[in-house]
């Protein structure tokens, strides 16, 4: 049940308490849309990390990514410069931009 096309739902009622069902189908609906957006999320950081001037293949790209996880052990065989590049240079710019992205969205719900 979508409740933003269907004014039947609980967004129309002021107050009322949801069906055991309704309550549950609402949870799973969010958790699917949560874990659609961070798959979402997840490719296109990956896709950031990989794409650039200097050629990085993606599955080199998750290599270095592994390879610096604590626990993994896995030995990186692609050369210092493209781990240089990758971890030096286009990470930070990721996690940064999802940083101020995630600040500015805070910012335009708080001042909604």
């Amino acid at each position: 049940m979508n409740l933003l096309q269907d004014n039947s739902g609980l967004a129309g009622r002021a107050g009322a308490v949801a069906a055991p069902g309704e309550t549950l189908t609402l949870a799973r609906s969010l958790r699917a849309r949560l874990l659609i957006g961070l798959a979402a999320l997840l490719s296109v950081a990956g896709l950031a990390l990989a794409l650039g001037p200097a050629n990085v293949p993606l599955d080199a790209t998750v290599r270095i990514l592994l390879s610096h996880l604590p626990g993994i052990g896995l030995s990186s065989d692609v050369p210092a410069t493209s781990q240089n590049i990758i971890w030096e240079v286009r990470l930070p710019r990721v996690l940064l931009a999802g940083l101020v992205g995630a600040t500015l969205s805070m910012a335009g719900a708080t001042y909604q």
